[in-house]
């Protein structure tokens, strides 16, 4: 079985006995494989949507921080995560990059699966939202690697070190 095949059964196979959303966040290094893992996953996911970090993006913070100031976490939190920790639909505003600013919005019905992708979406601010009563899933995907690491607490469902 492949490494992608085993991380997909091990999402399917979290314990969900009221039907709760299953936050996934991803993250890694520029040009790594965030958004095809994403898309990979939500379409073996089925009701899952993809929300990406770029649609964040604030250009009047377009400068290097070791915090990643350049994404609107406040916005994602407010408009993404928190109607879809408490089941509501999503919707939320996207970047426009040819125009340089907010263009218009996304809605997203109510879904199974929220997967969260891009550089700082694992920012320990928004961490909370990847999980639920039942368990949470955090997943990395490593550059230049195959490698991904799933876990939530107190228990490892996958993980292989890189390096």
């Amino acid at each position: 079985m492949s490494k992608f095949a085993q991380l997909t059964e091990a999402i399917l196979g979290l314990p969900n006995p009221q039907n709760q959303l299953i936050s996934i966040g991803i993250s890694g290094f520029g040009g790594s494989g965030k958004s095809t893992l994403a898309r990979r996953l939500a379409k073996q996911l089925h009701a899952a949507a993809v929300v990406s970090m770029d649609e964040f993006w604030v250009a009047e913070r377009d400068v290097r921080s070791s915090d990643w100031t350049v994404f609107d976490r406040d916005r994602l939190e407010h408009q993404v995560l928190i109607p879809a920790t408490q089941g509501n639909p999503i919707r939320y505003q996207v970047f426009d990059w040819h125009q340089g600013k907010l263009g218009g919005w996304r809605e997203i019905e109510v879904i199974d699966y929220l997967i969260v992708e891009g550089i700082s979406a694992l920012h320990p601010s928004l961490l909370p939202y990847y999980h639920s009563r039942f368990g949470w899933i955090v997943l990395w995907r490593w550059h230049n690697s195959a490698d991904y690491v799933a876990e939530r607490p107190n228990t490892t469902l996958m993980k292989r070190r890189v390096g």
